[in-house]
């Protein structure tokens, strides 16, 4: 377990479930007020190595960041029946959930699930402990961020002003085929690529020129078709949305396709397509990911 965390009357913890029912806590007015969280900061590496006969010290195998474990504490300080069991009835282990931190200069989001349900004292104040567990244990911003890479670029102005004989342009396409999108993350983070097709586009792809990963897509894609691929580790999507209807598009992936990351710092993207360039669209969305709050 991580050091515990000396919160202050600025921090607001807000627990809400994937039924939507929230409980904040804080020590500014929450029926639930905050008194101490543990694991929101400081994370745990898990080291695999090994050592030979006579060998000092060890090698290095693999590493990875282990799930994170957060405990909050606090007390029920006013209508006690009530919030002892809306409490009890939001923090339930069988619903998903996510916990939001914020101290006014920073707001971030984690996943989790409810390892330890609701411990309730029936001192005079109710004490209570949770323990929250993320399977994924870095904090993302509120909002992905997204860098559109490739569309048409509105040139129509008014009040309308043209000379005679000479027409109006209407739009440009943007001239560049290879963008910087800068990911901020200490780490490597996967992401969603949006294809937008206007007219008729065969075979886009997106190629990470930094690591040399490349997206490909065999599919010939109708105007009005939104292909969305999602390459996060534990999140790959791939969904053709087709008159307003999505399905299943694993089947377009290339056997030789890379599930694409962003590393960390700038990252050269550039998109393509075997016929039909001019009439894609493409948008990247990705979470700026941290280590603790």
């Amino acid at each position: 377990m991580a050091d515990w965390y000396d919160v202050n009357y600025r921090d607001t913890l807000t627990y809400v479930s994937d039924q939507n029912e929230a409980v904040v806590f804080d020590m500014q007015g929450s029926d639930f007020f905050l008194t101490a969280a543990a694991g929101l900061s400081g994370i745990e590496n898990d080291i695999y190595d090994s050592a030979g006969a006579g060998q000092d010290g060890a090698t290095v195998r693999a590493a990875r960041i282990k799930p994170r474990l957060i405990t909050v504490e606090g007390e029920i300080r006013r209508n006690t029946r009530v919030n002892r069991s809306a409490l009890l009835r939001v923090l339930n282990p069988k619903v998903k959930g996510r916990l939001y931190y914020s101290n006014g200069d920073t707001n971030r989001v984690i996943d989790c699930l409810i390892k330890t349900a609701p411990i309730i004292s029936k001192l005079q104040f109710q004490p209570f402990q949770i323990e929250l567990y993320c399977p994924f244990p870095l904090w993302r911003d509120l909002v992905p961020a997204s860098e559109i890479i490739a569309q048409w670029i509105p040139m129509l102005k008014f009040p309308l002003v043209s000379k005679i004989g000479v027409g109006f342009k209407f739009g440009q396409r943007s001239p560049s085929l290879i963008v910087d999108v800068h990911n901020q993350s200490t780490v490597e983070v996967g992401l969603r690529a949006q294809f937008r097709a206007l007219s008729t586009v065969v075979n886009p792809s997106l190629t990470n020129i930094t690591t040399g990963e490349t997206l490909k897509l065999q599919t010939e894609m109708q105007a009005g078709d939104v292909l969305d691929v999602t390459t996060t580790y534990m999140g790959k999507q791939v969904t053709l949305t087709r008159n307003h209807i999505p399905s299943n598009g694993f089947r377009f992936v290339a056997e030789d396709s890379d599930w694409l990351q962003l590393r960390p710092g700038i990252n050269q993207i550039r998109y393509n397509a075997d016929s039909g360039l001019d009439w894609l669209e493409v948008t990247l969305y990705y979470d700026t990911l941290y280590l603790g709050v």
